[in-house]
């Protein structure tokens, strides 16, 4: 039976990518040729997908090396924690906004405009740089503007931004645990 191998990597694998990659930029160049030649007999060959071999690279890594196994797990509690944090922030939002827009003490009208602004504009205003983002870049060319908020919109990237975060939470805490 053959091994399965991920294919998919996530924002705490990038993350720990990153930091193996800081490491070996510090260690002798022998000692990481040497590792990488040992791991090497063990990757897979015969699978065609690039970012598998990558992948099985990091688990190999992250099993020798404990400081990126700790930050690739302190990356994805971080981001299973503000994922929880948003959902929660995202509820309490959606129940404010449905009290103001439905409050209603018999004493006037509904608003139907805001309403309507609340429950079904701002959501598309939300969703449209997410459009953007995924839209073919031939189709983009024929709407005025949009090339320009599409490179903008992908430049931005949660992927993007989730790598920035990850690599300056490090460096802040390391500054941290120097002090």
């Amino acid at each position: 039976m053959s091994r399965r191998y991920r294919s998919q990597p996530s924002t705490a694998d990038l993350v720990a990518l990153t930091r193996a990659l800081e490491r070996d930029e510090t260690r002798p160049r022998e000692d990481v040729v040497t590792r990488d030649r040992r791991i090497a007999t063990s990757l897979p060959t015969e699978i065609d997908d690039r970012l598998v071999l990558p992948l099985a690279w990091l688990d190999v890594v992250n099993h020798e090396d404990k400081e990126v196994a700790t930050v690739r797990m302190q990356t994805g509690t971080a981001l299973h924690w503000a994922g929880f944090l948003v959902a929660i922030l995202g509820l309490a939002t959606g129940v404010g906004a449905a009290l103001g827009a439905f409050y209603y003490d018999g004493g006037s009208r509904v608003n139907v405009v805001g309403v309507l602004g609340i429950f079904i504009v701002l959501p598309g205003l939300l969703l449209l740089p997410f459009i953007l983002a995924v839209m073919p870049s031939r189709w983009i060319g024929w709407i005025p503007g949009a090339n320009a908020a599409s490179t903008m919109v992908r430049s931005v990237s949660p992927g993007r931004l989730g790598l920035l975060v990850g690599v300056s939470f490090r460096r802040h805490c390391e500054i941290l645990s120097r002090e």
